[in-house]
Parts: structure tokens; C-alpha cells; sequence
């Protein structure tokens, strides 16, 4: 008697129910994948954040600053890796992966942007020293070189702005579109700081 389940049609059958398993395996393996890459994402921006909000211009020595900045600066560039080769989702879809690379650029020129006032500060207290001495040949100097960083700073702000501006607002997650006008405020806020200091050196140098 011949076996029904050994027939032709029955093994193609069965060829058909394992190729949808492995396929949906593969499917599932790789939205874990892309799960995990984000969750990561969002934990090292966390991290990344809590480092700038822990940076006080006013009492941290300008070393603990830049350290700060620049660990900070390493949590966000280890974040934009983790989710930089996700696949896009659909057009006009909202796209969380999409949302945080955007998030995370603006963080990285924000560092950048930080660095740069940092090191004019450093410039403007070399200044003040130079000052004290009569050495006004220096002075000049190290505010000249101040204004440079502060320029530098202005430049990674402006970029910062003009790629928060182009998000294209549908591809963000209704949760993370706060985030967006968070980071605008942020950024806009260093960029009066540097501002401040560029006028009292414009002054300065009257």
C-alpha cells in the first residue's frame, strides 16, 4: 500500500509549511534585532545626557567640563552606531530609528559646539592673566583665538538647527516629537550663551 504521506503532493506541502517557518524565524529574528539596536540607542542617549546635565559652567574646572563633554560625546556616538544601519520604514511612516539618528546629530554638534566655548573660556581666562601682567600683545592674542572658537561654535549650532528644521515631522513617533523641539531650545540656548561671550569680547576689543 502505498504511504499518502511520502506522495508528491504531501511533501510539497511540507516543503512549503517549513520554508514559512524558517521565513518567519528570520522575520522575527530580525525585528529582535532592531528592537534591541534602538533600546540600545535610547539607553546610551540616557546616559549621554545625564553627562551634559551634570556639567556646570559656573563651578566645574574647565578639565572636569571637557572630560564630561567629551564621555558625553562617546555615548552618542555609540548610540547613532547602533541603530545608523537600521532600514528605513515606509515613506511618511513614523520611523523611531529615523527620529534618533536625527536626535543623536544634533546632540554630537551640540558636544561639539560645547567643546568650542569651552575652549573659548579657556582662551578668555589666559587673556585675564595677561592682562594682570601688562602683556596686552597676549591679551589680544587669546581673545582673538576666543572669538575663532566662538565662531566654530556658532557654525556646529547652525548646522545643528538647519537638521533639526529638515526632520520630516510624519517619520517621527508622536512620543518623540517633543524631543525634537526639546533639542531646538537646547541648542538655541547654547548659541545665546556663545553669543554673550562674543559681544563681551567684541566690546573687549573696542
Amino acid at each position: 500500500m502505498k504511504n499518502p504521506f511520502l506522495s508528491t503532493e504531501n511533501r510539497l506541502i511540507c516543503t512549503l509549511i517549513m520554508a514559512g517557518i524558517v521565513a518567519l524565524v528570520v522575520l522575527t529574528a530580525g525585528c529582535t534585532s532592531t528592537g534591541q539596536e534602538i533600546g540600545e540607542a535610547h539607553s546610551l542617549m540616557e546616559k549621554g545626557d545625564l553627562r551634559l546635565g551634570s556639567v556646570d559652567w559656573n563651578i566645574d574646572p574647565p578639565g572636569i567640563i571637557e572630560a564630561k563633554l567629551v564621555a558625553a560625546n562617546v555615548d552618542f556616538q555609540n548610540a547613532y552606531a547602533s541603530v545608523d544601519d537600521i532600514p528605513p520604514a515606509k515613506e511618511e511612516e513614523p520611523d523611531e530609528a529615523y527620529a534618533l539618528r536625527e536626535l543623536i546629530k544634533s546632540r554630537i554638534a551640540f558636544i561639539s559646539a560645547a567643546l568650542e566655548i569651552q575652549s573659548a573660556l579657556d582662551h578668555i581666562m589666559d587673556a585675564q592673566d595677561n592682562a594682570r601682567l601688562y602683556q596686552y600683545d597676549l591679551w589680544n592674542r587669546d581673545l582673538a583665538y576666543a572669538r575663532e572658537d566662538l565662531r566654530s561654535a556658532h557654525g556646529y549650532l547652525d548646522g545643528a538647527f538647519l537638521s533639526l528644521n529638515a526632520i520630516t515631522m510624519a517619520r517621527v513617533p508622536v512620543a518623540m516629537q517633543g524631543d525634537i523641539a526639546d533639542a531646538k531650545v537646547t541648542c538655541a540656548n547654547l548659541d545665546e550663551r556663545a553669543g554673550r561671550l562674543e559681544a563681551a569680547i567684541e566690546g573687549a576689543l573696542v
